[in-house]
């Protein structure tokens, strides 16, 4: 189970958070080094996931390729819940993938059509991990997105905060609580493919929708 809060952020803000090293009662540490992502998501020609409430994405960081199926999430002030299920992969297509959950379920979903890409979100991605105490409670990240559909583009900028495992919960809303303190955040109710899909739709004559 996934549990993300997602926001959008003003500029201030932007350059604010790699600076801070202290949030209300948490400690900030930033990681060294930004993280340079390709994002592939995956569909039907029906829109097959899509209509089911799910997102099949391959992320590539470098020579690593990480598949993640995303099912319906269940939103509240900007914070996400969902299942997910995440495998690293050797190849590009989701047919070839390793059986097992993600696989197994992704095909079913699928219903017999073919996963092909449909879209593709590029991002820059700064981390910070939130301390309390010693423990790390959420993993932040800010990230300067673009999305490619069909040769055309849109770019975003959108600070997320993700419950990291074993973390309390109650830790997590408590740091949410205070990020909100000092920063100007706006709760988002749409995902990076949600936005996809707004482009992509955008792209597609009607009758094709």
């Amino acid at each position: 189970m996934e549990v993300e809060a997602k926001y959008a952020i003003d500029d201030a803000g932007w350059q604010l958070v790699p600076t801070l090293r202290t949030v209300g009662a948490f400690t900030l540490v930033a990681a060294p080094m930004p993280e340079q992502q390709q994002n592939i998501y995956f569909d039907t020609p029906a829109y097959a996931l899509r209509a089911a409430g799910y997102g099949l994405r391959l992320r590539m960081i470098g020579d690593r390729r990480i598949a993640t199926l995303k099912g319906p999430a269940h939103i509240r002030n900007g914070i996400h819940e969902r299942s997910e299920w995440e495998i690293d992969v050797a190849t590009d297509q989701p047919a070839s993938w390793p059986a097992g959950d993600l696989r197994n379920r992704a095909l079913a979903l699928a219903q017999g059509g073919e996963l092909r890409p449909i879209l593709t979100i590029t991002t820059q991605r700064r981390h910070l991990y939130a301390w309390h105490a010693q423990r790390q409670i959420a993993e932040i990240s800010l990230d300067d997105a673009c999305i490619s559909v069909a040769g055309h583009e849109e770019r975003f900028r959108e600070l997320e905060a993700e419950l990291l495992p074993d973390a309390p919960r109650e830790l997590f809303d408590a740091f949410v609580h205070a990020l909100g303190e000092v920063l100007t955040l706006t709760p988002q109710s749409i995902s990076k493919l949600a936005r996809g899909f707004v482009l992509l739709d955008q792209m597609r004559p009607a009758a094709q929708r």
